[in-house]
């Protein structure tokens, strides 16, 4: 692998300098991927040109154009171009979004208009979701409309499928490889046929580990965090994974102003867990089987007088299947548990709206519904390896939100927004636990966004949300690894948002405070028992994070290009001292800041380098005598070289490229004993036609 690096980079160098004397790439080239948008009627909540909503709250949108060029296989992998995100893998092995340093069950994530959190645990694994087929994600921040639905107290991301915005087809194939035996194969083709849409996409990814960082200087609290369960100074003990993806979607118009939309995803994989390096009893799990398969019916129509009346609604089931073996050490030889989980999902919402005049008034009324079912067999394994069936325990929980929300333009630059909605959260099917009683409460949210110029705009947004606490929180005993707490309560959060944005012909920009302060903020302790150290979920008083966010683009030195954005976050808990007065304390793994600075240069002749710097700040953490430790901060440099060709007889843009992630190999802490990845290498061919 050390060869490989340098005679990649040696090769697509010397292809650039060969091509140096020849035109630049024609814009006909370019004209098909251009045709490229997201599927309109996947998204949950239209952003229109009356929609006060989308002036008075911070709403990202991240482009096909940049999810190609960050490389990224699976949604894990996006975290350097999304602002004020950071993904991170815990110690289940799920990588989990954060935004703001929310709490991990605090932030919504949609495919299509469908959430697929899995609703179990209001989580979603993003190293399991490929990217082949995404045409767009949209980041909505701090106070979220209450269109989305209940437990959105960090935001909501969209993930929304790409199509054709005018009649053609496009193709586009990649295959990329990599070091420990990554490779990648990605398949998609879309038609627009007038009134008929489609893409039919699929993908396989294989990586044998994730690389291990240079651990030689780095240092917890005196001492190495990666003491135990690290036999290879290479890959990551049992980080190995697999997926194959296949996703189809059809879209018909069946009149001028109405449209309907069928989709369907599957994803299989498998995958380990990497073994915390700081403990030698750590968890030794894997998932050798983890399936979901989801469908999604979408439709929308306008009618009555100027279609000012419109109607939206989607209905979506999800079934989803994973096994945990859990194993004595971490040679992954002798199994000792295997816990079987099964979900089955049915997910709707409608929304209606009406338009008053020409757009100075509209009133948004949403109802969301959800009912999920799990079962859970926490099974024992005999010494010939044999699994001994438990009993099925079975969960269910009913969601309800309702919302409505008013929006007027007060004057022609200045338009006001306010909203209220009701949840509702019970569980009529509780296991071997005891029955709790339904949870409910009301959220609120007002804004207000002033046009100071054609170039600026202000804006901001106040709220109260409220997120219940999961099924896994109340009932779940993750192989006997945690203590059920009886008294456990929802979370309500205050929220606050207010910024200026701007965008012309030299770039955008954007700057935003922000705040929360949440009551009874869910969080764990440890706890000595009879059967040893483990787990459990606690309320603390509350919790607060108060912060600025900058996000910007530069085009002005073309064909140079900067792209960045920083956040810095202060967040605390509110803690119950021995004393009973409340102090201040920690919140685990929520760093201080987090931000990316990206530099890239387009040569006529179709070389494009770049480099990528990530910064995350110092974060905290709990270590197995209730102390917080520093996990430190860290700077990645990451590189890409791309080389954009036209392959002679196709009507298309071909573009090879390699990579590397963490040139310096850097030690990156975001929990205790679970280094990020270390230097990677990557690099590919992706042909659209």
């Amino acid at each position: 692998m050390k060869r490989t690096i340098p005679i990649a980079l040696l090769a697509l160098c010397a292809a650039g300098v060969a091509q140096a004397q020849q035109p630049a790439m024609p814009d006909t080239a370019r004209v098909r991927l251009d045709t490229l948008k997201t599927y309109r009627l996947g998204e949950v909540i239209v952003r229109g040109e009356h929609d006060a909503t989308v002036g008075s709250t911070t709403v990202q949108r991240i482009a096909a154009a940049k999810i190609i060029a960050s490389d990224a296989p699976t949604a894990d992998r996006l975290a350097p171009i999304m602002p004020a995100t950071r993904i991170q893998t815990n110690s289940r092995g799920e990588a989990i979004l954060y935004m703001r340093n929310a709490g991990e069950r605090q932030t919504a994530i949609f495919l299509d208009g469908a959430l697929i959190n899995i609703p179990w645990d209001n989580r979603l694994d993003m190293s399991l979701i490929p990217m082949n087929s995404i045409g767009g994600v949209t980041m909505s921040k701090g106070v979220a409309s209450v269109l989305y639905g209940s437990n959105i107290l960090g935001g909501a991301v969209e993930f929304v499928s790409q199509e054709l915005s005018a009649p053609g087809f496009l193709t586009d194939v990649s295959l990329a490889g990599g070091d420990h035996g990554y490779y990648s194969v990605n398949a998609m083709h879309t038609g627009n046929l007038g009134k008929v849409n489609y893409i039919a996409s699929a993908n396989i990814m294989r990586r044998d580990a994730l690389s291990f960082p240079d651990s030689s200087v780095f240092q917890v609290d005196g001492e190495t965090p990666f003491l135990y369960n690290q036999a290879n100074a290479d890959g990551r003990t049992n980080t190995d994974s697999r997926i194959v993806n296949a996703y189809l979607r059809g879209e018909l118009k069946l009149a001028e102003n109405a449209s309907i939309g069928l989709s369907g995803s599957l994803i299989d994989g498998s995958k380990g867990v990497a073994p915390e390096g700081h403990v030698s009893d750590a968890r030794f799990w894997r998932y050798p089987d983890w399936r979901n398969l989801s469908v999604v019916l979408n439709g929308d129509a306008q009618f009555g007088g100027d279609n000012q009346w419109d109607l939206r609604g989607a209905i979506w089931t999800t079934s989803f299947a994973q096994t945990i073996d859990q194993y004595d050490d971490a040679t992954y030889t002798t199994r000792n548990k295997s816990q079987e989980d099964e979900d089955l999902t049915l997910g709707s919402r409608v929304v209606v709206g009406y338009t008053i005049g020409d757009g100075d008034a509209r009133i948004t009324a949403a109802i969301n519904a959800l009912q999920s079912k799990h079962d859970q067999r926490d099974n024992d394994v005999d010494s010939t390896g044999t699994v001994i069936p438990a009993p099925t325990a079975e969960y269910k929980q009913q969601n309800v939100s309702g919302g409505l929300e008013a929006q007027i333009r007060i004057t022609p630059e200045l338009q006001g927004t306010v909203g209220v909605g009701y949840d509702r959260l019970s569980t009529p099917l509780t296991g071997d636990k005891p029955a709790r009683d339904p949870f409910s409460d009301w959220s609120g949210t007002v804004g207000v966004s002033w046009k100071l110029s054609n170039e600026v705009t202000a804006r901001a947004s106040a709220g109260r949300r409220t997120r219940f606490p999961t099924m896994r929180e109340l009932f779940g005993e993750a192989l006997r690894r945690f203590l059920v707490n009886p008294d456990l309560k929802p979370e309500d959060a205050v929220l606050f948002d207010a910024g200026l944005e701007g965008a012309g012909d030299a770039g955008t920009w954007a700057i935003t405070a922000f705040g929360s302060n949440v009551s009874n903020t869910i969080d764990q302790r440890n706890i000595d028992t009879l059967g040893g150290r483990k787990r459990q979920r606690i309320n603390l008083p509350g919790s607060n994070t108060y912060g600025a966010e900058l996000v910007g683009t530069l085009n002005i030195l073309q064909p140079l290009h900067l792209d960045g954005h920083f956040t810095y976050m202060h967040t605390r808990a509110t803690v119950k001292g021995s004393d009973g007065a409340d102090s201040t304390s920690y919140l685990s793994e929520k760093p201080e800041y987090v931000g990316t600075v990206a530099v890239s240069y387009n040569f006529p002749f179709g070389l494009i380098p770049a480099v990528e710097l990530q910064l995350t700040g110092e974060a905290f953490t709990l270590n197995d005598e209730n102390r917080f430790v520093s996990l430190g901060s860290s700077a990645v440099l990451n590189a890409r070289l791309a080389y954009q060709m036209v392959i002679p007889g196709i009507e298309g843009v071909s573009t090879l490229f390699v990579r590397m992630n963490n040139i310096a190999n850097t030690a990156v802490l975001p929990q205790l004993g679970l280094p990020a990845p270390g230097r990677e290498f990557q690099a590919g061919l992706r042909a659209s036609f």
